[in-house]
């Protein structure tokens, strides 16, 4: 079997398990829908011979939108709409314009994810790792991406070797959340 499935059959295994350490947590969803992502793009690509690039402009909206509270969304749902809408069309467009809605869809979710970091940072003076961990983990899907489109096939090599850290990343969210836990008494 060549290292680079085996490596891509991995990462969709290993990346079932933060879900289950996040759950409960501010990030549950995102790890959920970074879970499912990976099932459906082996699913789609094994049994359809589907390309998992183009699943992963929907992915990456889904991402974003699990950061932002379910109110706001209710009251923007046609933000909500026309951004799945545009998802959509994008697929049928060329590659160029994906890569450039993947890079700016991770920015955004690189900024919501600052912002939290900030107002945590200014509400409670502390950072918590697990928040970096998430900032780091965005910036190798942007990398992974962006190098694939610039440099064409010594980029799938740099995608799998960023593969393997991003498995790394998935080790760490199993063991660090934002959930606080509660603490035992003393009676």
């Amino acid at each position: 079997m060549n290292l680079a499935i085996i490596i891509y059959y991995f990462s969709s295994i290993i990346w079932i398990f933060p879900p289950i350490k996040q759950y409960g947590g501010r990030y549950f969803y995102f790890f959920l829908i970074l879970a499912l992502s990976d099932i459906f793009s082996v699913i789609s690509y094994t049994s359809f011979h589907y390309d998992p690039l183009n699943i992963y402009i929907l992915v990456s909206y889904s991402l974003l939108l699990s950061l932002i509270s379910f109110d706001v969304l209710r009251k923007k749902i046609f933000f909500v709409a026309s951004g799945f809408a545009a998802s959509l069309l994008v697929l049928y467009f060329s590659l160029i314009n994906l890569m450039w809605l993947l890079f700016l869809i991770h920015l955004g979710i690189i900024f919501l994810i600052l912002k939290s970091v900030l107002l945590l940072y200014f509400s409670g003076h502390r950072i918590m790792i697990f928040h970096l961990l998430l900032i780091f983990y965005e910036f190798t899907v942007i990398f992974k991406f962006a190098y694939i489109f610039l440099e064409g096939s010594t980029g799938y090599l740099f995608f799998y070797s960023t593969t393997l850290v991003q498995i790394a990343f998935a080790a760490a969210f199993m063991i660090f959340s934002d959930c606080k836990k509660p603490q035992l008494h003393n009676g």
